[in-house]
């Protein structure tokens, strides 16, 4: 792969939930020699302690944009899960804002609403999950939810497994995890809406996810007009952090190809016009 002055260019990077912008240290590494590589944390995890006013998924989404506007010129956005979704939002609510969108699972669990029987099945599942954190907080016993929380994406019986920092770590991320189920599926946002976004882009998937994420994965690709798709074997929902020398290289290839055509006008991929 041929790489072109990239000094100028921005990649901002949006975490998962119950993590932080620490997620993509190994990303801000593998990129870094060529992009600027921003990390942000989200509402309610590192130290970002806002509260958005706005409804669903654009009360977490105008505290990035608002950085994504300091930067002055449209970025690489790149999201995973919670994340993902959010970089998805923003797509929509501020397409002047992107160069190009690269997203891993994004759980914008509300384009599953009212589509078919399947859909919903799919949503009831995660739904128990989100009902699983809510009760364990109302009973002050929050462990119990983010035990399903993670054995959802990790597997049945991986939580024992943890050591008890971090499962102590997790526990305390049960509130910001709670408020980020509760965006995703208040926000409005249906598959046909995701037409509109006109940036290049490219969507992985585990094809050891869980069937909801890929499922989503699968949605929104073909949803978005010349998206990619990469649906990767042997990798589950957490790969960006447990797999990151398999997506890493993904999101440069992409990242490089935008910035070959932006270089030299000259492209490959089918979503230049």
């Amino acid at each position: 792969m041929t790489y072109f002055d990239t000094s100028t260019a921005h990649v901002v990077a949006l975490h998962g939930s119950a993590s932080s912008s620490k997620q993509w240290q190994s990303l801000v590494a593998y990129l870094e020699d060529r992009f600027t590589v921003i990390t942000p944390d989200l509402p309610g995890y590192g130290t970002n302690k806002e509260t958005g006013v706005l409804p669903g998924l654009a009360g977490d989404a105008t505290s990035v944009i608002s950085e994504m506007e300091r930067i002055g010129e449209p970025v690489h956005l790149v999201g995973h899960s919670y994340g993902g979704a959010i970089a998805l939002k923003i797509a929509l609510m501020r397409p002047d804002l992107l160069a190009s969108l690269t997203v891993y699972e994004p759980v914008m669990f509300s384009l599953l609403m009212g589509a078919n029987v399947r859909h919903m099945n799919l949503f009831g599942e995660i739904a128990g999950v989100a009902n699983s954190i809510q009760n364990s907080i109302l009973s002050d016993c929050p462990e119990t939810g983010m035990k399903d929380f993670f054995e959802f994406w990790n597997g049945t019986d991986t939580w024992g497994s943890l050591p008890n920092a971090v499962r102590d770590h997790l526990t305390s991320q049960a509130e910001p995890v709670n408020r980020n189920f509760v965006r995703a599926s208040e926000d409005k946002t249906r598959v046909q809406d995701l037409s509109v976004i006109n940036v290049p882009t490219m969507i992985m998937t585990g094809l050891e996810s869980p069937a909801v994420t890929q499922q989503l994965a699968g949605m929104v690709a073909r949803a978005i007009p010349g998206a990619k798709l990469a649906m990767l074997p042997g990798l589950g929902h957490m790969a960006p952090m447990e797999a990151a020398d398999w997506v890493n290289p993904r999101i440069l290839h992409h990242v490089n190809e935008v910035e070959q055509y932006r270089v030299t006008g000259i492209s490959t991929v089918r979503w230049v016009a």
